[in-house]
């Protein structure tokens, strides 16, 4: 790891610079995630969902607005522009967190991940991270990523294969869907047993 970095300092200045969250957040992809979000949503009666990593947003304007939806990212400049965007949705809500957050959140019933697992390149940061995605979950899971590795593909970017530390250390949830190439990005779906 480049001395000083961190995942907020570089994401803040990437969101500052007016740059995007990245490819996963563009065009056929966002729309093609949304959509699959959003579906299970609506299949599945969910009522609150709590985003562990919103980043740009651009996926959100295909989820349904009669959630009550929480995006957490750690760029505060990413916060207040979606704070800003969606302002008039009163159950909505977005809130600035650290790499190593471990506080206290109300449970939802979905959360999510998407494309942040490979993103957290030191071990502190990605423990924590799963911690808090599975420990403020009451129903569902939902992980967009890559599962093979661990692998270094950039400097802010280590593909980790994650199911088996989702598997040891989390073993009350049941991985129900997985992605059918783990070296692209997929969705894995974890219920609750």
């Amino acid at each position: 790891m480049k001395p000083g970095y961190t995942p907020s300092g570089y994401w803040e200045r990437r969101y500052r610079d007016g740059r995007s969250s990245g490819p996963g957040s563009e065009g056929q992809t966002a729309i093609d995630k949304a959509e699959y979000v959003n579906h299970f949503i609506q299949a599945l009666n969910i009522e609150s969902v709590v985003d562990w990593g919103v980043g740009d947003g651009t996926v959100l304007d295909g989820i349904t607005r009669g959630v009550r939806y929480l995006g957490l990212d750690v760029s505060e400049t990413a916060v207040d522009r979606l704070r800003r965007r969606y302002a008039s949705l009163p159950l909505w809500d977005f809130e600035q967190v650290t790499e190593d957050y471990s506080g206290p959140y109300d449970l939802h019933e979905l959360s999510l991940s998407m494309d942040v697992l490979f993103h957290l390149i030191d071990d502190q940061h990605y423990w924590a991270y799963l911690n808090n995605l599975f420990g403020h979950a009451s129903r569902y899971v939902i992980i967009y990523s890559t599962n093979y590795g661990p692998a270094r593909t950039a400097r802010h970017v280590l593909r980790r294969r994650f199911t088996p530390d989702v598997a040891a250390s989390f073993p009350e949830w049941e991985l129900l869907k997985s992605a059918d190439d783990p070296g692209a990005a997929g969705f894995y779906v974890y219920g609750r047993s």
